[in-house]
């Protein structure tokens, strides 16, 4: 099956030529590219840094400008990342992979490794010859798929023209996006200090939670999945993305639902000691029969806890003792709240059955409340 292009008797990628295989679904032949602006996207589709490069050296801002529609430097984040090769997407949370037609001339396969620094290869090459396209929506596309390295080469090449604008400590860029006070001593004693949300990840990776200048901690939590947040600042990892969430300051149902999903005792107690009584009912009253973070009991739905399979996967199977420390947190709030005439303990159990939050397993699944006075 072919397309409506003019197809090229041959049947081999030549891209000194500008000659690769058609894009159209069972389209089998192969083009030649028909102008410059084509055979630069040509070019980045099949991952050819190489001529890429000699393109760029021969292209000027406005010829991109005037030709395309989109950013090319956006547009090339964008399909790189999601329709490269066979059209199932090449990234992952921080690695690439590409897996070309091996049966279409010479693109063959690439290994992740292999795929992924050629498409750094040609963001760079973009970025480096036309840094004024570096905008925000390429900073939103690198923060939707999390690719540091991706983060790091828009950082290196942004331009800012205001002379006053922060500098982040840990790279020197003064790219704004996700650029915040550093949470250590270090700002308190400076207050300029700003640090990218992506640099202080790579920081805690390589040495810890301990800022090496001050000795004084940044307030991150690693979960036991690995993924890296930072509680104190309300910021965390999306539990089913890749993203970074930005939780508002007054959002305290937000804050506690991924403190708990992340299995965070300590800031769940210190968010639950902010709620007042009308918003913690009202946050109640909202959970219903199905939350994805937390679940009520069965006969009493004035007292909840946690969901034993958050969507962060730490389900309470693997992690008991944070499951159990959280929801016994939850279940002391939702009491305090109820005004009960009587003295009153929380005793939890767990069974085999936990994980499908029956709480009439026989298994002795989900929790039970019980007290010397009353029956809860």
């Amino acid at each position: 099956m072919n397309c409506n292009k003019e197809l090229i008797q041959i049947n081999q990628t030549d891209e000194t030529n500008d000659i690769y295989p058609c894009k159209t679904y069972k389209c089998t032949g192969f083009h030649k590219s028909d102008n410059k602006i084509s055979a630069l996207s040509d070019a980045i589709y099949w991952l050819k840094p190489t001529r890429v490069s000699e393109l760029l050296d021969n292209l000027t801002l406005e010829e991109l400008e005037e030709e395309l529609s989109t950013n090319i430097l956006n547009k090339t984040i964008g399909y790189l990342s999601s329709t490269c090769g066979v059209g199932t997407g090449i990234l992952s949370v921080r690695k690439i992979g590409v897996y070309g037609f091996s049966n279409r001339g010479s693109i063959g396969k690439y290994s992740n490794q292999d795929g992924s620094d050629l498409f750094l290869r040609i963001i760079e090459l973009v970025c480096s010859r036309f840094p004024q396209l570096i905008n925000s929506n390429s900073y939103t596309l690198a923060h939707t798929y999390n690719i540091i390295p991706l983060k790091k080469i828009l950082n290196k090449y942004y331009v800012s023209d205001d002379p006053n604008a922060t500098v982040c400590i840990g790279c020197g860029s003064t790219a704004p996006e996700q650029l915040i006070p550093i949470p250590c001593a270090c700002g308190q004693a400076q207050s300029n200090q700003h640090i990218h949300l992506s640099c202080l990840v790579e920081q805690v990776e390589k040495s810890g939670d301990t800022c090496p200048t001050c000795s004084t901690s940044y307030g991150s939590h690693t979960c036991p999945r690995g993924r890296i947040n930072f509680p104190k600042l309300n910021i965390y990892k999306s539990p089913l993305m890749s993203y970074w969430i930005f939780v508002g300051p007054a959002d305290k149902v937000k804050q506690l639902e991924l403190a708990c999903a992340y299995l965070i005792p300590d800031q769940v107690k210190d968010i639950l000691s902010k709620f007042k009584k009308s918003e913690f009912k009202k946050l109640t009253s909202s959970i219903g029969n199905f939350h994805p973070f937390f679940v009520t009991m069965p006969d009493q739905t004035e007292i909840f806890g946690l969901s034993p399979n958050p969507p962060t996967n730490l389900p309470s199977q693997m992690y008991p003792l944070e499951h159990i420390a959280i929801s016994k947190l939850l279940i002391m709030k939702c009491i305090e709240f109820m005004d009960l005439a009587c003295e009153h303990n929380v005793k939890l159990s767990w069974g085999k059955y936990l994980w499908c939050g029956n709480t009439s397993s026989p298994g002795g699944s989900g929790f039970t409340l019980t007290n010397s006075s009353c029956t809860v």
